[in-house]
């Protein structure tokens, strides 16, 4: 039934997978580099007492209605 092998993965399968995780590690890099150059210094101020209001506000029917 099943093919009794040695080996699990044959050569073409292994040099996939190592483009892979080549491929992987090179957008996990460029990611946290772009995260470093353009994301980290950016601030948002919060203010507690607005993100409160908002989220505890009720929605009324017609805000529904007109934002589809």
């Amino acid at each position: 039934m099943f093919c009794q092998t040695k080996s699990f993965m044959n050569l073409a399968d292994k040099t996939l997978v190592k483009k892979l995780v080549y491929v992987l590690v090179i957008k996990l890099i460029l990611l946290i580099a772009l995260w470093w150059f353009f994301i980290r210094d950016q601030k948002v101020m919060v203010d507690e007492n607005s993100v409160a209001n908002q989220f505890l506000s009720p929605v009324s029917t017609t805000e529904i209605e007109s934002s589809k």
